[in-house]
């Protein structure tokens, strides 16, 4: 079984290029399963994409920065917790 690809550790403009890549190979008629296996990345993400592509084309396929957690503290809490470990003085 070929290793698969982690894809995370891609820049966004290069998993954008690697995705275009593996749809249009798919658009060339070369075997789903042959994709998957040659560009070392699972079957699910290939589907993924082609759905993307089928439903707003290349576009769809830009990588955008990804989202995360929301912070659970805002900045006046972290400064007041800075504060009160480090024993500093608020500025006023």
């Amino acid at each position: 079984m070929p290793k698969k690809t982690d894809l995370r550790r891609l820049p966004h403009q290069k998993l954008t290029q690697f995705r275009r890549q593996a749809v249009a190979r798919v658009q060339e008629c070369v075997p789903i399963m042959d994709v998957v296996h040659s560009m070392g990345v699972s079957r699910t993400a290939l589907f993924h994409w082609l759905a993307l592509y089928r439903s707003g084309g290349w576009d769809a396929l830009d990588a955008g920065k990804r989202d995360g957690r929301e912070p659970k503290l805002d900045a006046k809490a972290i400064d007041l917790l800075y504060r009160t470990l480090t024993h500093d003085q608020p500025t006023r």
